[in-house]
């Protein structure tokens, strides 16, 4: 098949990535107001503007609540799937403790997909041991691949508001995937490797020693999603170039290709021959996204340029708190108008520095984490654990049997589950992973320390109580 032109009907916009101020509501602390918050809402209050768009991501339940037949759903299509590389994995938190799904290991899917799903286990196991009883019951989808699983359109869905719950790090306009981190920020060290060193790098780089410039890269990814949006916004025909044909529809490429035949300006390039630190050499950085969401605009907001980023369908867990602009722009006027507005651009830049290193550190990650958790639990219609029960050991396994998305052993205790996935599940064989590599994978990973909370905030009440006595006795000495 032919390759459609490339001429004035491709009209890729883009947007700066602008944070948006934290004067947003905060829903997950309900209650009588004259009661104080629990204590997990207090700790997360300096992120609750992350509120909002979990509330958004979750009003496909809003009205029917999530049912059994839902996550029976979730976990029937999306779990061991022949025609999906990347596998679901159903997980189960009960009184404060994680579970995995048994029998549903890694052995079915790659080494890239089995990586970021050890990466959420991990993840979603430390907030257990940090916040135990304050993680409200609940079962849930993990599925780490990057097509959408449904569209809002499909008509598998609405005849019976049978909306799969699926949580993934990017989703569509037109899907109603629930957004949560992506992997990235748990295994690049970001605190380390990038939020830390903000102040080194804009000593390296001043603003105003900056080229006047935009550059952007990244490697080559199709873009083949068959939706509307995709269509209207890049006007290239997308639809006929899937990954069923013969040529895919290369975004990345094309837009290079646009660049150097129509565009054909010294001030914007787009390549792949740049270190990411040394895009911090421009005002400007080009953003587009590859077969979903890009896992590089927080690394480019924490450069310090302005980020140009290609206004897509596409959106993280952190979208909804950046602003954009009102009516997106060619990237001609996008350049030209940071090289006009120089202090304005600066603003945007340093903002987006300040936002991914206050919103997108490990304790923001967190908090978003039991934000959603929170607000997904109150729309559960049905008891956690009682249709896909965990596993107890003393009972026979036969008893216990898996039949087909439920069963009275469904679970196992997360650390059951790592010790069995790297004993039995064939791993090294299959990915040449160490006999320990499930388990110890969370140290691979930045990760808050494994403490109590409870414990640490009941001390720090009770030394603050010993301090206020203390000075109401001395107090009450110098009156006598």
């Amino acid at each position: 098949m032919g390759t459609p032109p490339i001429g004035s009907r491709w009209r890729l916009v883009l947007a700066c990535a602008v944070a948006l101020a934290s004067s947003t509501f905060f829903a997950a602390s309900a209650g009588p107001r004259h009661h104080e918050p629990p204590l997990w809402a207090s700790h997360c209050h300096p992120h609750s503007g992350y509120a909002p768009g979990i509330a958004e991501d979750l009003l496909p339940w809003a009205s029917t609540g999530i049912t059994e037949a839902h996550m029976r759903s979730a976990i029937g299509n999306f779990s061991r799937s022949a025609h999906r590389e990347a596998t679901a994995l159903p997980l189960l938190i009960k009184q404060g403790r994680l579970h995995v799904a048994r029998g549903y290991g890694f052995n079915g899917t790659t080494v890239w997909f089995a990586e970021n799903l050890l990466t959420w286990v991990h993840a979603l196991k430390r907030l257990t041991e940090r916040w135990g009883p304050s993680v409200p019951d609940l079962e849930l989808v993990l599925l780490p691949d990057d097509s959408r699983t449904l569209g809002a359109a499909d008509p598998r869905l609405w005849p019976g508001n049978n909306h799969w719950p699926v949580m993934k790090h990017c989703k569509s306009s037109q899907s109603l995937d629930i957004t949560i981190p992506i992997w990235h920020l748990y295994q690049l060290w970001p605190t380390q490797e990038y939020f830390s060193k903000i102040e080194d790098l804009n000593a390296k780089y001043p603003w105003e020693a900056r080229q006047a410039a935009a550059y952007g890269g990244g490697l080559r990814y199709h873009r083949c999603e068959n939706l509307y949006d995709n269509e209207k916004a890049m006007e290239a025909n997308v639809t006929k170039y899937t990954v069923h044909e013969t040529s895919l529809f290369m975004v990345r490429e094309r837009f290079a290709e646009y660049l150097q035949s129509m565009v054909r300006r010294p001030d914007i390039a787009f390549n792949k021959g740049r270190p990411l630190e040394e895009w911090a050499a421009y005002c400007m950085a080009i953003l587009i996204d590859g077969i979903s969401c890009s896992s590089k605009l927080w690394q480019l907001m924490a450069l310090g340029s302005v980020v140009l980023r290609e206004q897509s369908i596409y959106y993280s867990f952190f979208d909804k708190r950046l602003r954009k602009w009102r009516r997106p722009a060619e990237i001609t006027w996008a350049v030209d108008w940071v090289r006009g507005n120089e202090e304005a651009a600066r603003g945007i830049a340093a903002r987006a520095q300040a936002f991914v290193r206050e919103q997108l550190s490990m304790q923001a990650l967190e908090c978003y984490w039991l934000m959603l958790l929170h607000q997904y639990a109150r729309l559960l219609r049905f008891t956690p654990g009682s249709t896909r029960g965990v596993l107890e050991p003393g009972k026979a396994a036969k008893e216990q049997s898996l039949r087909d998305s439920e069963g009275p052993g469904f679970y196992n205790p997360v650390d059951t589950w790592l010790e069995e996935e790297d004993l039995y599940g064939g791993l090294g064989g299959l990915f040449n992973w160490k006999r320990d590599y499930v388990r110890s994978y969370g140290k691979r990973l930045e990760l808050l320390p494994a403490v109590d909370m409870h414990v640490g905030a009941a001390e720090a009440r009770g030394s603050t109580s010993a301090s206020e006595s203390a000075q109401e006795g001395a107090a009450g000495s110098r009156r006598d």
